[in-house]
């Protein structure tokens, strides 16, 4: 009997192990697919082929960690903007094979919508030098306050949505009222009297300069100490990460335009505002799992110029102009080091060129970007809105529908 029943008992057998692979097979394309469904739907891409090609590659990152045959994927936006997912894989099965050709072959589906999530800290580190006088710093208003206003438009949950703004020129203004925080090293306001002339005020107006380097490109020791200056005035006072959204529109609505450009000092200030660590604590801690999404944390630079001035390694101040009136190189280069480390924090970095002419500030940005997706060549004001429009909508939170 046991002979007799033997064949059969195999043919069971394999069978059962051919169903429980299929089924592995099948849960491995779809975590895979809802995974890079997720990236694409997160992704700044805008036409359906943009869209395609980014999850594509997603999928392939994480399909290629499983023994599956022939993975295949396809990504779209359907017409109410939710992304729609498909993946198909084949494996060569024990048995059930003579049964369908020699392979067999599964597919499965995902579809992302856009809506309230997981949290979003989103620094904003906004050009105000004196280029950006009159109508550009108008125009920029404009489409800054038109994302926070699509950011906030359907938040439901207290905190879910947090912003923080950074103005930067020459220096960045942390605040009078900040000048005795121990990350802070200023002078004592004093009054400069002179024989038979009025008497002079010396203050500090909010200006912060640079730690030494390295400290100035990272934001990793705890101790480091920005520089405060007497009688410089520069833009707006920064910020802080809050989920007050007229307290965000008002700094916006606020700024006002003065001073060179100096970009390393608003990307070192975006980056502390969207860390925990000193010398700001608004910010959440970093998703533990390396992925950006509890909270996703954004900064967004934009500016119109290239760096005009580089940093004075005696005081820490930023009024060294280039030699020869050539190009801010050591600048540059702490603008690349600072977009390098924020990127290593998994911080999803966009960065817009507004209405700038120079090359190779534009080859700064785009290389400073998270991908090239994420960098916006915005040559006038429409443009401009354009940008802010597209990232307020990669930026909105989204979640697996099916």
């Amino acid at each position: 009997m046991f002979a007799i029943f033997l064949p059969v008992l195999v043919v069971l057998g394999l069978g059962t192990v051919d169903l429980f692979r299929i089924a592995v097979v099948k849960q491995q394309l779809q975590d895979s697919l809802d995974a890079a469904a997720l990236l694409a739907a997160r992704s700044a891409a805008k036409t359906n082929a943009e869209t395609d090609q980014v999850g594509d590659q997603a999928f392939a990152d994480m399909i290629i960690k499983f023994d599956v045959n022939s993975p295949a994927s396809t990504f779209t936006v359907n017409a109410e903007g939710d992304l729609e997912g498909k993946a198909s894989g084949e494996l060569k099965p024990l048995l059930l094979g003579m049964f369908s050709g020699g392979k067999l072959k599964t597919n499965v589906d995902t579809v992302v919508k856009r809506g309230e999530g997981s949290p979003l800290e989103l620094v904003l580190v906004l050009d105000t030098t004196g280029s950006m006088a009159g109508q550009p710093l108008a125009d920029l208003k404009a489409s800054a306050n038109s994302l926070v206003d699509r950011l906030f438009a359907d938040v439901s949950k207290p905190g879910i949505v947090k912003i923080a703004v950074v103005p930067f020129g020459q220096y960045v203004n942390v605040g009078v009222s900040r000048r005795n925080q121990p990350w802070m090293n200023v002078p004592a306001d004093y009054t400069q009297t002179v024989p038979f002339q009025p008497s002079i005020e010396h203050k500090f107006h909010g200006c912060a300069g640079s730690p030494a380097y390295p400290k100035n490109v990272e934001d990793k020791d705890k101790h480091r100490v920005y520089p405060g200056f007497l009688d410089l005035t520069c833009g707006s006072e920064i910020t802080p990460l809050t989920a007050t959204k007229s307290t965000v529109t008002s700094a916006i609505s606020g700024l006002t335009a003065n001073g060179w450009t100096y970009i390393p000092s608003g990307l070192a200030w975006g980056h502390n505002l969207i860390s925990k660590e000193k010398p700001m604590h608004e910010a959440s801690d970093y998703d533990k799992s390396g992925q950006n999404i509890k909270p996703r944390k954004v900064i967004i630079l934009m500016t119109d110029g290239a760096n005009t001035r580089q940093m004075n390694h005696t005081t820490g101040a930023h009024d060294v102009p280039p030699p020869g009136g050539e190009a801010a190189a050591e600048a540059d280069a702490y603008t690349a080091q600072l977009c390098t480390n924020i990127k290593g924090d998994k911080i999803e970095l966009f960065t817009i060129a507004f209405q700038l002419n120079e090359n190779n500030a534009k080859k700064t940005l785009s290389k400073c970007a998270t991908s090239d997706l994420h960098f916006y060549d915005a040559t006038d004001s429409l443009k401009l809105q354009s940008a802010f429009d597209d990232i307020s909508l990669s930026l909105k939170n989204i979640y697996i529908a099916k």
